[in-house]
């Protein structure tokens, strides 16, 4: 879609992976240090010391599309180089921090850089690469994403058993990443815009793009409503420990990143829209798993089946995404992207609080109808693709 004077290299493609890893990272890190940290705190109740986590997501879907269309306008390295050192500094900050309400404020912050690092990567991966070339490294990508909030959530559990502030230098991660970016990337640039010539640039189906923002969010929301819910139902149910629960949330990563590699594979011969179709279908045939008698072979079987969904459903949206994005619109295009991203994450929060005000927090409640969301979009994506397929024939 771009032609650029740049050809990235190697290391260009390994920075944009790493930084990719850290898109999960507002929560992920430091979830395990909030039990000291309420302890620590004790005149704050859970709801102020869960902001921790929800702020970076509020901040992503407040800043999103802003840091986005900044992003076209004064460049995309620029922008995510500026995000790479706002959110090491704000990361870190957290270790020296020993009051809540300065603690929030840096949290906050921590969101405006996550939302650079998010646009930024995938808009210059979509102008870096093109054809088949950059739907591989999409995958690689979406993979990047899972695995990422994996080890980071291992590494955050491993730093807090030193203390509370230690898991915040994780975001240190930002300042290596700054260094990296500054070495090997450059903004694209287009062939004849120093002369002032025009760039042809295709057409943007907007309703396509609206359509995948609905599909991430979505996404994202049964994503992080899984993995809430999933410790506390193995507790009850089979009185698992924390380490199997880990150990079961590591199932479900892997598949997500083993399907996302695949999707390289796939989308040759099967348009993205169908793949999202049988994504949120693996998500949907979870369903009798938790309806059956609770066991490690059918938590495991779902843990597999929710993995492979997701996994399949988010290449799809970032190539959907990149097929429709222009060198001018490539940020606003990626904004967008983790407006609904972040937007699905930070709801889930609610959404568990309705099903634990309605049923009582019943878990396999939860999952039923997290499972049953999944024919639903199911069957909207395939409606889709047809009448795409419909219109792409005519």
């Amino acid at each position: 879609m771009q032609v650029t004077d740049f050809k990235p290299t190697k290391l260009s493609l390994l920075t944009l992976l790493i930084a990719s890893m850290l898109i999960l990272m507002g929560g992920a890190a430091v979830a395990p240090a909030l039990p000291e940290i309420g302890m620590v705190f004790p005149q704050y109740d859970s709801f102020v010391i869960n902001l921790i986590i929800s702020l970076p997501s509020l901040a992503i879907v407040l800043a999103g599309l802003v840091i986005g269309a900044l992003a076209d306008r004064l460049g995309k390295v620029r922008v995510l180089l500026v995000s790479l050192a706002l959110f090491g500094v704000a990361g870190v900050s957290g270790y020296f921090i020993n009051d809540i309400p300065t603690l929030l404020v840096g949290r906050f912050f921590v969101g405006f850089g996550i939302a650079g690092i998010s646009c930024c990567c995938t808009a210059l991966v979509a102008e870096y690469y093109s054809g088949p070339e950059r739907v591989k490294v999409l995958g690689y990508q979406a993979a990047a994403m899972g695995i990422g909030a994996l080890v980071l959530e291992l590494s955050g559990g491993f730093l807090a058993g030193f203390g509370w502030h230690y898991p915040f230098l994780i975001y240190g991660l930002g300042f290596l990443l700054f260094l990296l970016a500054l070495v090997s990337l450059r903004e694209p640039v287009h062939i004849g815009s120093e002369q002032g010539d025009v760039v042809t640039e295709h057409r943007t189906d907007k309703g396509l793009v609206a359509f995948s923002y609905a599909v991430i969010f979505v996404a994202m929301l049964l994503m992080f409503l899984y993995p809430s819910k999933l410790p506390e139902y193995m507790k009850v149910e089979l009185g698992s420990s924390t380490t199997v629960t880990g150990l079961m949330l590591g199932v479900t990563g892997i598949c997500n990143a083993l399907a996302s590699v695949a999707h390289n594979h796939i989308c040759h011969s099967v348009r993205e829209t169908v793949i999202m179709t049988v994504g949120f279908l693996f998500i949907g045939f979870c369903v009798p798993f938790f309806i059956l008698e609770p066991s490690y072979v059918t938590i495991t079987i779902a843990a597999v089946m929710m993995g492979i969904g997701l996994g399949l459903i988010t290449p799809a949206v970032l190539n959907v995404l990149a097929e429709n994005s222009t060198p001018s619109t490539s940020g606003r295009i990626m904004g967008g992207y983790s407006t609904c991203f972040y937007m699905g994450q930070f709801l889930s929060t609610f959404l568990i609080a309705g099903f634990i005000s309605v049923y009582g927090g019943l878990c396999d409640t939860v999952f039923v109808t997290v499972c049953a969301l999944g024919f639903v979009m199911a069957l909207v994506c395939g409606v889709v693709s047809m009448t795409k397929g419909r219109a792409s024939s005519v």
